[in-house]
């Protein structure tokens, strides 16, 4: 009988979305079912990395190789599925680890990962490719800066995020100057460099993509209404936190653009299996704005990608055993 391939699921983070990975991994896990493998759940955490066993006890991770011991025998894997979300699942420190001991994933690599994660590059990147971005400025913790100097640069409204972070998790829009500094100061406590960015009036939207079988292939867009002033932390995972459309009521042609798009930067940061890029459709340009990529998009049962996998009607079972037999041919 052919030995069965060992994945380890890697679940967790060092960030405020902790809780979001795990409650994506509840919904993956059914998922991951398949004869060709064994799956072990690898929490990645603060307090360690560790293997939880059916009988709660945890086991360590031996990071020299990244394998562990169970009952006397070692593990070794031949694989890795990601889905920490924040660091370092998305800013690429955990494949950089993986490259280094030699073990394959089914998500983006180091490099894109990195670069993605840093809002400012990732905006610049694309911006210099021909990709619609809105105006920003950077901030770092310790430099100086003024509101008035800010204010020539950009007008308001704007919105205040750390510039490394997801989940919305401190996220402001603000349409008063005696609101910025304030935000500002919130956002910092989340983020060493915070983006303030011009609002865009429009349409969000977004759109999942993978690499399947040597092509890039989109999902089905979603339209995101938000019953506050933005899709925040609250309306993104609190039930009935908003309207959700898929496939999004959009004309053929605003349809195209946006696929036309996302395909672009999907290549343009070299991505790799599922993920996802955030736009607003600007209503007087007419156009998508880019506003994000997401190489470890959420995966709750409720989350944007299973959504648009129902409604072209694909197995989310199909779509990540097939990643992960793509991965180890």
């Amino acid at each position: 009988m052919k030995q069965k391939k060992r994945i380890a699921f890697l679940v967790g983070g060092y960030s405020g979305e902790f809780a979001i990975s795990l409650k994506s991994a509840e919904y993956i896990e059914q998922q991951l079912v398949s004869p060709k493998y064994l799956f072990y759940k690898i929490i990645i955490s603060l307090e360690g990395w560790y293997y939880q066993a059916p009988s709660g006890t945890r086991i360590p991770i031996n990071k020299d190789d990244f394998s562990l011991e169970v009952d006397g025998e070692k593990i070794n894997f031949d694989g890795a599925f990601i889905l920490i979300h924040g660091t370092p699942g998305e800013d690429g420190l955990i494949q950089a680890y993986l490259d280094l001991v030699g073990i394959p994933y089914s998500s983006c690599g180091h490099l894109s990962s990195t670069i993605t994660f840093d809002k400012k590059v990732s905006n610049t990147i694309a911006e210099a490719n021909g990709v619609a971005v809105a105006k920003s400025v950077l901030l770092k913790k310790n430099d100086d800066f003024s509101l008035e100097q800010l204010l020539t640069k950009l007008a308001l409204p704007v919105f205040v995020k750390p510039n490394h972070g997801g989940s919305s998790l401190g996220t402001f829009k603000v349409v008063a100057e005696k609101d910025l500094m304030d935000s500002i100061e919130k956002s910092f406590l989340v983020g060493e460099d915070v983006l303030v960015e011009e609002f865009i009036p429009g349409r969000e939207l977004t759109i999942g993509m993978v690499r399947w079988r040597g092509q890039i292939l989109t999902l089905p867009i979603t339209e995101v209404i938000a019953p506050h002033e933005f899709f925040d932390f609250e309306a993104k995972y609190t039930v009935g936190g908003c309207e959700e459309i898929t496939p999004a009521r959009i004309t053929p042609e605003m349809q195209e653009l946006i696929e036309k798009s996302a395909k672009e930067v999907y290549e343009i940061f070299d991505c790799q299996g599922v993920v996802r890029v955030d736009y607003i459709w600007h209503r007087t340009m007419n156009k998508p704005y880019f506003l994000e990529v997401n190489t470890i998009p959420g995966l709750t049962k409720t989350s944007f990608i299973p959504q648009q996998l129902a409604a072209m009607e694909w197995s989310p079972r199909e779509l990540f055993v097939g990643l992960l037999d793509e991965m180890l041919e």
